[in-house]
């Protein structure tokens, strides 16, 4: 798989689509909305939208959940409720220094990748809106 993914020139959006599309069945398990398939248990098949009370439920057994977005509040809430001393310095943000040519914030890169992020976007905004739990 490192092979035929260094081959891909990640600044390009017809080669992102490509590899994409082009993805084998168990290659495709690998990116395939990893985090929503982590917690709705859904092997192979389509996520509907259904799977999404099962992921819910399964975030409701965390007592806190970090994010991207609140990682230094989750890191001192995790600090605190596990009564650990704070560190000196607490990561403020979980970010690649490189990227290869992929742009995050490219609207045809984030396209050409949708079918392997959208279900877990959706997961993300929904862990987003649930503010009980969220650090």
């Amino acid at each position: 798989m490192a092979i035929k993914l260094k081959k891909v020139d990640l600044s390009s959006a017809r080669e992102l689509k490509n590899f994409t599309n082009n993805l084998s069945q168990s290659e495709r398990w690998m990116f395939d909305n990893f985090q929503a398939r982590y917690l709705c248990a859904k092997s192979p098949g389509n996520i509907v939208d259904s799977d999404y009370n099962d992921m819910q439920s399964v975030l409701n057994e965390f007592d806190l959940i970090g994010t991207t977005d609140y990682l230094d509040v989750f890191f001192k809430q995790l600090f605190t409720e596990m009564e650990w001393s704070l560190p000196v310095t607490i990561v403020t943000e979980n970010a690649a220094k490189k990227y290869y040519g992929l742009d995050p914030k490219n609207p045809a890169h984030i396209e050409a990748l949708m079918p392997l992020i959208e279900h877990d976007l959706r997961l993300y905004d929904m862990v987003l809106n649930d503010k009980e739990n969220i650090g």
